[in-house]
This record gives C-alpha cells, sequence and structure tokens, in this order.
C-alpha cells in the first residue's frame, strides 16, 4: 500500500508540472523575446510584421513588402534595391547607408543619399549634408543632432519637426513651410532665419511659406520677412517692429492692436499695417 501511496503522489506532481508548463505557455505574451525574434527573422513577404526589428545589414533585394509594417525597424545597411515597399509603414524607421533604390515606396517617401526620408521618419544624427530636399513631407521627422547644412529644402514641409541641435548652415529654406509643435532649437540657421514662437513655432526668413500661421503675440521685430508669404496669417498683439516686410503677400492678413513695422500701432492705423511697412 505504501508503494502505490507513492506512485500515485508521483502521478499527481506530473501532472500538476505539466499543466503549470501548459499554463505557462498560454500566458507567454506574443510579444516575448521568442516569438519576436522568430518574427523578425522571418522571410520577407507582402504585409510582413517587423515592427521594432533589427535589421541592419538585411539583404531584401527585389523582395516583396508591400503593406509591411516597419514601424521603429532599423533597417542600416539593408540592400533594398527593387523591393516593393508600397503601402509599407514606416513610421520612425531609422535607417542610413541603404544599398539600392526600392521598385516603390509609401507616398512622401525616398532613399536620399542612403537615408529613408518621409513623414515620421527617425533621422537623429542623419548626414544629409547637401542632400536634396525639394518638396519634402518633413512631418514630424526627427532631425535631432542631423546635419542639414547646405541641404535643399525649398518647398519643403517641418511642421512639427525636432530640429535640437540639428545644423541648417547654408541650408535653402526659400518657400518652406514650418509650424506645429517643432522641438528644440537648431545648431544653426542660414543668415536671416530664426525659430520663432512658443507653443506653436515657426521658422521665419526669406521667401518662407507662412500661409495661415498664427503668430498671436509673438514677437517678430526685426525679422526678415521679405517676399515671405503671409497670406492670412495672425498678427494680433505681434511685435513686427523693424521687420522687413517688402514684397511679402499680406492678403487676408489678421491686425489687431499690432505693432507694424514702422513703431506704430495697427490700431491708430486704420486697422492695418500696409502702409506703415
Amino acid at each position: 500500500m505504501p508503494s502505490l501511496r507513492r506512485s500515485g503522489l508521483v502521478g499527481i506532481c506530473v501532472l500538476i508540472g505539466v499543466a503549470s508548463a501548459l499554463s505557462m505557455i498560454k500566458s507567454t505574451p506574443a510579444g516575448s523575446v521568442g516569438a519576436r525574434h522568430a518574427r523578425c527573422s522571418a522571410p520577407p513577404q507582402a504585409g510582413a510584421n517587423y515592427s521594432n526589428c533589427n535589421l541592419t545589414g538585411v539583404n531584401f533585394t527585389n523582395a516583396d513588402l508591400a503593406g509591411a509594417n516597419l514601424k521603429k525597424a532599423t533597417l542600416t545597411g539593408a540592400a533594398l534595391g527593387g523591393a516593393d515597399l508600397s503601402g509599407a509603414t514606416l513610421t520612425r524607421v531609422v535607417s542610413g547607408a541603404i544599398g539600392g533604390t526600392p521598385a516603390s515606396l509609401p507616398s512622401d517617401w525616398a532613399v536620399v543619399d542612403g537615408y529613408l526620408v518621409g513623414p515620421l521618419a527617425n533621422l537623429t544624427g542623419a548626414n544629409l549634408s547637401g542632400a536634396s530636399l525639394e518638396g519634402a513631407d518633413l512631418l514630424k521627422v526627427n532631425f535631432a543632432s542631423a546635419n542639414l547644412s547646405g541641404s535643399d529644402l525649398t518647398d519643403a514641409t517641418l511642421k512639427g519637426t525636432d530640429l535640437q541641435g540639428t545644423v541648417l548652415a547654408g541650408a535653402t529654406l526659400t518657400g518652406i513651410k514650418s509650424g506645429g509643435k517643432i522641438i528644440g532649437t537648431p545648431a544653426s540657421l542660414p543668415p536671416n532665419w530664426a525659430l520663432v514662437g512658443a507653443t506653436v513655432r515657426y521658422l521665419v526668413g526669406p521667401a518662407a511659406n507662412l500661409a495661415q500661421g498664427d503668430f498671436y503675440g509673438t514677437n517678430l521685430a526685426g525679422t526678415d520677412l521679405t517676399d515671405a508669404n503671409l497670406f492670412g496669417a495672425n498678427f494680433s498683439f505681434a511685435n513686427l517692429n523693424g521687420a522687413d516686410l517688402t514684397g511679402a503677400t499680406l492678403t487676408g492678413v489678421t491686425w489687431s492692436d499690432t505693432t507694424c513695422p514702422d513703431g506704430t500701432n495697427s490700431n491708430n492705423d486704420a486697422n492695418t499695417c500696409v502702409n506703415n511697412l
């Protein structure tokens, strides 16, 4: 009888152990290290989930990655020649030294000097000196500590962009559209350019596109706004004393208690500054 009792206890313990193991397996999160490794190592295919994966140096030449999820993935040194990335999610993707030219990319994305450039890209520390970024959609891009010296940003959009420590010396900013919660302070800017505003911040300078800009209470004294597009801008309570608005578009501008470029107040100038520049 004792032997039977002992064997019964052993059997019960085995069953408990198996049940415990099965419970652990069932409770293992899908994002566990093992599952993530398997997901990140999976062969490329349309709709693949490579989010948060380190894909440094991976060979995706001619791969079908249409609709793939590459959010926060690292693609530094990846070979993307001929790859189909149409409809892919590239939010916060990290890149650099990209090899080859993809067959297709999502709208507003491009490979520029080895970097994947587009809205919400993570280009922290990127070296894009002298790069052609004309007309690029750089909405909420992270350019912290990036080198954009001498780059062409003509007609580009930099709304909500992180510019902390960004080098913009010698960059062409003609027609640039900015605003939103631009983060940080650039390490350098071209002559006659400045980053102004508190909550809503703008890159202000000659020929900037500041249409519909909200400059309520903003100090713009002495700024160079020659040939700037100020259509529909709000300058209520703003200080434009000494600012140069020669050739600027002033259609639809709101003037209210504005300090005009000549130092007078718009309230005393028929509620406008157009004759007091």
